[in-house]
């Protein structure tokens, strides 16, 4: 076993070595643990937008481009299974990728989710600040002045990190219900489409579908995705986690991508005809209200997509704070950070170290003079690059793992082999060709924050190396997949 694992089916988990009672066990249920990997994905923000930006790319193959994407998240959802069938933590691919590279890898691994969550949380803080915004003014409240925006802001931090503090079972369930309402508020309108135009066999035949685009079209589609894994973070929480963490993480994936194909059929058909196209419509899913001849739904949805950006939100702080509160415990930072809530049994010194830049980067920017459409755009694109080389490890490391292990690896080497190809293949069309400033800087904060991480671990393995045999060591065992085997 782990240096602190327990046989499946044990009630008296070990202590948390950082001090504190540790995660509170077996609480999440089914649902639960996969809506955070739902409302990770943030699906009602990402649908109002990117199948727009797909559909210049791909025209009526918009619909196929999120077809292929929901395949490759599936793929890589496979690869991450064939870990969380088998280890149970608070620090997902930073101890699943440990197993097969290494304490580097691993590192890599967390650091770069450490990024992911953090700047993701930074972008749906000015989603939140935009939609609930944009719903106070069509009220008659002011709600587009720089005042309200950095309010709104701080209020969505400050509310989210209550509830991740207070509970992990009150954050599930309350994202699980603003997800719910969210997704059912645009699905709505999908149907409304449906019923009164039915789907395009234009759209359904991929008529003038521009081949060239359809590379391109995937990767935004990809982008649709990121945080879908978080569920992993939970394993210590979730009840029959063996089984609960890999399913949540594949069942969100086809969920999600359900959802994205769903919405992208419904606004190429509803969009048809129109004066506005798809592709230059400044607000997708509020113009093809009105042109379904439901614009008062606009209200809704203003509180609906509001609602699962704070949900990502929340998501990303109890994620991040997760991964904090790993590291910490292994030592590879802040022994403090290992610590958790003696009566929550929350990482709360892990939610205060991520909750500062989630508040500080959008105001930083938008004080700057820019807006909070920008930090979106700009953030959201930086954490891309934390998941995408996450999810790049983890389809090397799950079929290296069963190969050192003697166990079948071919069907996981294929899927590995192909996963790895889409993640590199994201990552080459996200910085070629070079695009005008500000676009260059965010591969390159990626970059700094990798160097920064790194230069970080070494220190740690000159000083300390015994650290290094700690690092991923610290999860649960399912005995009777990995035990038997050793």
């Amino acid at each position: 076993m782990s240096d602190v694992a327990k046989p499946v089916g044990s009630t008296n988990p070990p202590a948390s070595p950082g001090g504190g009672a540790g995660l509170r066990r077996n609480i999440l249920s089914m649902p639960e643990v996969l809506t955070q990997s739902v409302a990770n994905a943030a699906p009602s923000a990402a649908v109002s937008v990117l199948p727009a930006i797909a559909f210049i790319y791909a025209g009526n193959g918009a619909w196929l481009t999120f077809v292929i994407a929901t395949v490759s998240m599936v793929l890589i959802g496979y690869s991450v299974s064939i870990f969380a069938r088998r280890f149970a933590s608070a620090g997902s691919f930073y101890v699943y990728n440990t197993k097969a590279l290494g304490s580097a890898g691993g590192f890599a691994s967390g650091w770069a989710l450490v990024l992911g969550y953090v700047f993701t949380a930074m972008a749906t803080t000015c989603g939140v600040a935009i939609y609930l915004g944009a719903f106070l003014t069509q009220i008659g409240l002011p709600g587009g002045t720089t005042g309200a925006i950095l309010l709104m802001i701080a209020i969505d931090v400050a509310v989210a990190s209550w509830f991740a503090y207070r509970s992990i079972g009150l954050s599930a369930r309350m994202s699980l219900v603003l997800e719910a309402v969210s997704m059912s508020i645009i699905l709505v309108l999908f149907a409304i489409v449906f019923v009164r135009k039915g789907i395009s066999t234009d759209v359904l035949s991929l008529k003038g579908m521009p081949s060239a685009g359809i590379g391109p079209g995937i990767v935004i589609a990809i982008f649709a995705f990121v945080g879908f894994e978080s569920a992993a973070s939970l394993g210590l929480e979730a009840k029959n986690p063996y089984r609960t963490v890999p399913m949540s993480v594949i069942v969100s994936a086809v969920l999600v991508g359900t959802f994205y194909i769903i919405g992208t059929l419904a606004q190429s058909t509803g969009f048809e005809g129109a004066k506005v196209g798809f592709d230059s419509a400044p607000a997708p899913l509020f113009d093809l209200a009105g042109l379904m001849g439901v614009s008062w739904f606009g209200y809704v949805m203003n509180l609906g997509i509001t609602a699962s950006n704070f949900a990502c939100t929340l998501a990303c702080i109890n994620a991040g704070s997760r991964m904090v509160y790993q590291m910490g415990q292994d030592g590879m930072i802040l022994g403090a950070a290992g610590r958790s809530h003696a009566t929550n049994q929350t990482p709360h010194i892990g939610i205060y170290l991520v909750i500062p830049l989630m508040v500080l980067g959008p105001f930083v920017i938008i004080l700057s003079g820019h807006g909070p459409l920008d930090v979106i755009n700009w953030m959201g694109t930086t954490a891309t690059f934390g998941f995408m080389l996450a999810y790049l490890l983890v389809a090397i490391a799950a079929p290296l793992y069963l190969y050192r292990r003697g166990e079948p690896y071919i069907a996981p080497l294929v899927v590995g082999i192909i996963g790895s190809l889409i993640m590199l293949y994201v990552y080459y069309a996200s910085v070629w060709p070079i695009q005008p400033m500000p676009g260059p800087l965010w591969p390159i904060i990626f970059v700094a924050w990798m160097i920064i991480g790194f230069a970080w671990y070494f220190v740690v393995r000159s000083r300390s190396p015994h650290v290094m045999a700690q690092v991923g060591a610290i999860h649960e065992t399912n005995e009777a997949m990995v035990g038997a085997r050793r």
